[in-house]
């Protein structure tokens, strides 16, 4: 499962927010939970702006244990830029 930025930030920091259905899938051991490499780039760019606090720092952010890591490739660029936007925030399009 690749974990939106939001869906992780909650999660990690037990945050009320997120339903008890997503916690349950997250928690499930049968699950491969991933990161992208982009969602810790939308963090880094709103922590950095202050519209984003942590309650780890953001090296500790990054080196949670549980999750893989998705890195951005070429091919994850070129569907990027077929897609349509819905909405102002770059980092959310389906």
């Amino acid at each position: 499962m690749l974990l939106d930025t939001q869906a992780f930030l909650w999660f990690e920091s037990g945050d009320s927010r997120l339903s008890d259905s997503a916690k349950q899938t997250i928690l499930n051991p049968d699950n491969i939970k991933f990161i992208s490499m982009a969602s810790f780039w939308e963090i880094a760019i709103k922590h950095s702006l202050g519209k984003l606090k942590l309650h780890i720092t953001f090296t500790e952010l990054l080196s949670l244990k549980g999750y893989s890591h998705l890195h951005i490739s070429g091919e994850h660029l070129r569907f990027l830029n077929d897609m349509t936007y819905h909405h102002r925030d770059p980092f959310d399009r389906c």
